[in-house]
């Protein structure tokens, strides 16, 4: 079932995003919202502990005060999760940690507009539209600017449609709203190696996501509708967040890519420009003086951290460790 469904058929009760829901609890109670509750402590001595002994920074101390425009790098693939999920080196754009980013930037006084750094293929369906709520609650209540890299396309593009200007280079390429999905079948393979299984199945559709076999006539229509949902879903957010008549984007959707050039035209992004363009658009959006700070945020680890995260993780340096959480015929945006 989608989610939708599942609300209609009293499978669960509401469907809201978890970071909307974190907000709410926020608000309500005194305390705010625990972190990673129940989670085991990390060592009690690290690298970084060492460091801070000889210096007399605290959290406190550290805490912006000042005016100043948080500069967010949305990099690689997009997927569900915290950032400690993935290994050590690699870019991957972690929504449930982005999403905590964007909703302290919006609690954040100081912070008086945020530009969102986008360089990413795309992915998950799910992790996309999450991103884009929280970039959308972010919007309103500050000025949110994305400028686009190399490639902001597909989820890359989902993100940065629910901001308020979206700028990109003439060469960048982006647009690709469609939506891909199937599964891997195996069982073929296998058989020429010797191998061979056989499928129990104890539902109409429990094998739907089975390697060991290709859909049946109601499987295939059973992915082809949550496909055409997902699809229909990332259309609307395109319209309501560009603000287009629907028929303007079907018009540059159906998974089609484009030129930043080709993007302006199209109304896809607002205008062609770089980084310090889209810089400078959020300072003026802000209504903000020149030489406003700009941080990167959150904050680049520097040596020793990264350092003492690695030795308190030695699994994450294991290679057989896998480190993309994908599952056969998940839905991906692109």
């Amino acid at each position: 079932h989608s989610a939708e469904d599942a609300v209609a058929h009293r499978l669960v009760d509401e469907v809201r995003t978890l970071q909307g829901f974190l907000d709410t609890l926020h608000g309500k109670y005194a305390g705010g919202v625990v972190d990673d509750y129940g989670k085991p402590p990390s060592k009690s001595f690290s690298l970084l502990d060492l460091a801070k002994l000889f210096t007399e920074e605290t959290p406190e101390s550290k805490r912006p005060t000042a005016p100043r425009i948080a500069l967010v790098p949305v990099i690689g693939p997009i997927a569900s999760g915290q950032r400690d999920e993935m290994s050590i080196g690699m870019e991957m754009v972690q929504a449930d940690s982005l999403n905590q980013t964007l909703s302290e930037l919006g609690r954040d006084p100081s912070v008086k507009a945020v530009v969102l750094r986008i360089d990413s293929p795309g992915g998950s369906v799910v992790a996309s539209d999450n991103v884009w709520h929280a970039v959308r609650r972010l919007a309103a209540v500050k000025p949110v600017v994305a400028s686009m890299g190399d490639v902001a396309a597909s989820g890359g593009y989902y993100i940065a449609a629910a901001a308020h200007e979206v700028l990109a280079r003439p060469e960048t390429i982006t647009g690709s709203i469609g939506v891909v999905g199937g599964k891997v079948v195996l069982d073929g393979a296998l058989a020429k190696l010797g191998i061979h299984t056989e499928r129990l199945d104890t539902a109409k559709r429990s094998g739907l996501s089975s390697p060991f076999g290709p859909y049946d006539a109601d499987g295939r229509q059973a992915i082809g509708a949550l496909m055409q949902r997902a699809y229909d879903l990332f259309v609307g957010r395109v319209v309501e967040g560009r603000k287009m008549p629907r028929d303007k984007v079907l018009a540059a959707a159906e998974g089609r890519v484009w030129t930043g050039s080709q993007a302006v035209e199209l109304g896809l992004i607002d205008r062609l420009g770089g980084l310090g363009d889209a810089l400078e658009r959020a300072r003026d959006l802000a209504q903000q003086p020149a030489g406003i700070k700009i941080d990167i945020v959150p904050e680049p680890k520097n040596f020793l951290e990264m350092l003492s995260e690695t030795l308190a993780s030695p699994e994450a340096l294991w290679p057989g460790r896998p480190i993309l959480h994908h599952r056969l015929g998940r839905q991906a945006l692109g």
